[in-house]
């Protein structure tokens, strides 16, 4: 008849039995109605509920982000009366009366009875089979929540959530996980942050994860060879779903909008940026694409300024632990670790840094007092490969009293473009070539005269003049100069083919079609473009007051540590 249990008494038998109280609500408006009906409303199923009330678990922490704030401010909690009879079946009469006290703190919807009725019969055509009590109360609560105008109605159950589908069709109100509750209201509050961009330049694209695109996922990149458990995958999907505030989960979608690479990223504390998941689809581009998302990741946490990056996915592909290794992870027990060590310092300030870092935690000292053990076993630095080892192992630091040479090298916009470039190839309609864009080691080809340049080195590139491109005339990136080589164009385009970034013409331009004309080849890595990157006048100026002479940069040039350090500090945003 619509009544439902609220409590229950001692009754004055003889037996002392217990009564229940029951309720029938009549529908009209609270004082709270308004209220209610200016927000999203989202009714919690019993499991949800549950989850709420109990303690902070892997099991109960999708649940307990519906309790976010900033989630309260668009959508209300709800409870529809039939929440009443599921506690009331719980054959503990303390557990019992806790979880009324805990519903009461949720608004609990009035709802159009004969409405509700009728709902009920449509939705026990979807199930013909005989039905548990339990089951009858998910469909009684599902038909209530409709029949009092509720937007979404929030479970874990998955065969409720297997039918999704019918029951928007049925009731029209969208069926969800809590995760989906909050991707969806963060979608909608963040709008700008889960619009698709351009990976690396390229038509490659990378976006938040949306509420649409969260069932796909485990099926696309749970990793079966390695038999990873589903159950483990889509925890720490949802989990990390539902905390959007410390969690950003990104997916990485081809040309053709099919998806090629996922991971998660894990903000939770100040100085690591943890990856709980990275993976990438076989393809193609699989090799170069993990090596790319690892150092993607790795350009995050240092520009962030995170002492640390950890990947912890316990079932990375053999591509990406190739990456990880690429760019100087070192496997420890508690995942694969990388310093980011955001210091242009002498060597010695910098251990005394590693040192301070060491001592702020048990966590940091095993990994950063052995960085401090190689720059002391290093000191004075003497060698230029040391130097650069060193360097690239707390990649961005920079050590200011080393042997290391500096140049500025010159780049025209298209290959600064295809090569490292992503803010110019992100301007064009095309952008930059994937296979080369997302190369975490490239390589560039000039005139073998003059011979300046020397490996290892740093090198600064100055992006040339171009009338249609406004970043050129800059100095926009810094690099690792790993290799040099020098030979007649068909040797030097033999040797580094593998990169597949010039064609065999692209090559007879540089000599005009001159074969026994020999040319450069150099190899670089480690490129970070500089978020302040410094105009023609302004270098010119460091130039001759750093340098001593001003130079119109048409070949690459030798500068001092000093100059080298003044214009990094400038195009990082370190001057002051």
């Amino acid at each position: 008849m619509g009544f439902f249990p609220i409590g229950d008494r001692i009754g004055r038998s003889k037996q002392q039995r217990l009564l229940d109280r029951w309720l029938y609500d009549y529908g009209k408006p609270t004082l709270f109605s308004a209220v209610s009906m200016s927000k999203s409303r989202a009714v919690l199923d019993a499991s949800v509920l549950f989850d709420l009330q109990g303690p902070v678990s892997k099991k109960t922490e999708e649940s307990k982000a519906l309790e976010a704030p900033w989630l309260r401010e668009s959508v209300v909690l709800c409870l529809t009366d039939e929440i009443y009879h599921e506690i009331n079946r719980h054959p503990d009469r303390p557990e019992r009366n806790r979880c009324r006290r805990f519903a009461r703190n949720f608004t609990l919807l009035q709802h159009d009875h004969a409405l509700a009725s009728e709902l009920f019969g449509r939705l026990q055509v979807l199930f013909p089979i005989k039905l548990s009590p339990a089951r009858k109360s998910d469909l009684h609560q599902l038909a209530k929540a409709a029949a009092a105008g509720a937007h979404f109605f929030v479970t874990r159950d998955e065969s409720i959530l297997g039918k999704a589908d019918e029951f928007l069709e049925s009731l029209g109100i969208k069926v969800m996980r809590p995760c989906e509750l909050v991707v969806l209201t963060d979608e909608i509050i963040q709008g700008v942050q889960y619009r698709p961009a351009r990976f690396a330049g390229s038509l490659i694209q990378i976006q938040r994860v949306q509420r649409t695109q969260i069932q796909e996922i485990s099926g696309l990149f749970q990793n079966f060879e390695r038999r990873e458990p589903k159950e483990g995958f889509v925890q720490t999907l949802h989990s990390a779903l539902a905390s959007p505030g410390s969690h950003e989960c990104c997916l990485i979608s081809g040309n053709g909008g099919h998806a090629i690479g996922f991971f998660i990223l894990d903000r939770s504390e100040n100085q690591v940026l943890k990856t709980p998941i990275i993976r990438i689809r076989k393809g193609p581009l699989a090799d170069t694409l993990a090596r790319h998302l690892v150092w993607h990741v790795v350009t995050l946490a240092g520009e962030e300024g995170r002492l640390l990056t950890i990947v912890t996915d316990d079932y990375i592909s053999e591509h990406i632990e190739s990456g990880l290794r690429q760019v100087y992870f070192v496997k420890k027990a508690q995942g694969w670790i990388k310093i980011n060590l955001q210091a242009v310092k002498d060597s010695r300030e910098m251990v005394v840094d590693l040192v301070n870092h060491a001592s702020t935690s048990p966590f940091f000292r095993e990994h950063l007092d052995k960085a401090g053990e190689l720059l002391l076993l290093s000191s004075p630095l003497r060698d230029p490969e040391i130097q650069a080892e060193i360097e690239s192992l707390l990649w961005p630091a920079k050590i200011t009293n080393g042997v290391l040479p500096n140049f500025i090298v010159p780049i025209k916009p298209p290959w600064a473009m295809h090569l490292f470039d992503y803010n110019i190839a992100s301007r064009t309609l095309f952008g930059s070539e994937p296979r080369l864009a997302l190369n975490v080691e490239n390589v560039y080809y000039r005139a073998a005269k003059p011979k300046v340049l020397q490996s290892p080195s740093r090198i600064l590139w100055y992006v040339s003049k171009s009338p249609n491109v406004s970043e050129s005339m800059h100095l926009r990136a810094c690099s690792y100069l790993r290799e040099v080589e020098m030979g007649l164009p068909k040797e030097i385009f033999r040797r580094f083919y593998r990169f597949g970034v010039y064609e065999w013409n692209d090559i007879k331009k540089i000599v005009n079609g001159d074969l026994q004309k020999p040319i450069m080849g150099f190899c670089f890595s480690h490129t970070e473009l500089f978020p302040h990157p410094i105009p023609w006048s302004r270098l010119q100026e460091i130039l001759n007051t750093k340098g001593g002479r001003r130079s119109q940069i048409q070949s690459p040039i030798r500068i001092s540590e000093e100059c080298f350090i003044e214009l990094y500090k400038i195009g990082k945003g370190m001057e002051h």
